[in-house]
């Protein structure tokens, strides 16, 4: 009787195992199909991702150019101006032919200085600039129109907007932009006009 039951449980061991094997086999055939239906889902959702774009780039590459639109423009009127009147130093000689050196201007002896004709007008030089040299070392003008020697030698003295630079900070010597005189104040003279000008003079510099 012993016998027949150990007989049995064996038997019973064995039947167990083959059924414990065959269920495993089971589970990993059914996981290894989803596994690849992911695969497969994840592939096509990228080639229907793809698909707009390549649809896109050949309506792109299908649609046609733009038309050119040719924008009608009025010529320009260009406005003639008569200078026969009006010589330059070379006086009508061509640039290719050779002139005759200029004569120095005879500029009138040191007088009392021509009134202004506007606000912020340089005022003009009322004696002889010609010997005058103005460098980097060396200032002629400021030698009699400077804040130290003006009262001296009597000229005017410089305006303190000299004194300012081009974003309106005050300096205590005169700024680089207002260094060099001659390139505002010129020699005062009693000239024509070239051309017919009717200006008046603001009264209230008068």
């Amino acid at each position: 009787m012993r016998a027949y039951i150990m007989k049995n449980k064996v038997v019973l061991t064995i039947a167990l195992t083959f059924f414990m094997l065959g269920s495993t086999t089971n589970t990993l055939a059914e996981d290894t199909p989803s596994a690849t239906t992911k695969t497969e889902t994840t592939s096509t959702e990228k080639v229907s991702k793809e698909a707009p774009d390549v649809a896109k780039k050949s309506e792109q590459e299908k649609a046609p150019e733009p038309k050119k639109v040719k924008v009608m423009t009025k010529p320009i009127e260009k406005t003639v101006y008569d200078f026969s009147g009006v010589n330059s130093l070379r006086g009508n000689n061509g640039l290719k032919e050779m002139a005759l050196p200029t004569k120095s201007k005879q500029l009138p002896a040191d007088r009392a200085p021509i009134e202004r004709n506007y606000f912020q007008q340089p005022p003009l030089v009322p004696h002889r600039v010609r010997e005058y040299q103005i460098t980097i070392n060396n200032n002629k003008c400021l030698a009699c129109h400077s804040w130290k020697t003006y009262q001296k030698s009597g000229a005017t003295k410089i305006s303190q907007t000299h004194f300012e630079d081009r974003e309106g900070n005050a300096q205590s010597t005169v700024a680089a932009r207002r260094y060099f005189c001659n390139q505002c104040h010129v020699p005062q003279v009693d000239a024509k006009p070239l051309v017919e000008n009717e200006f008046k003079p603001v009264d209230d510099l008068k």
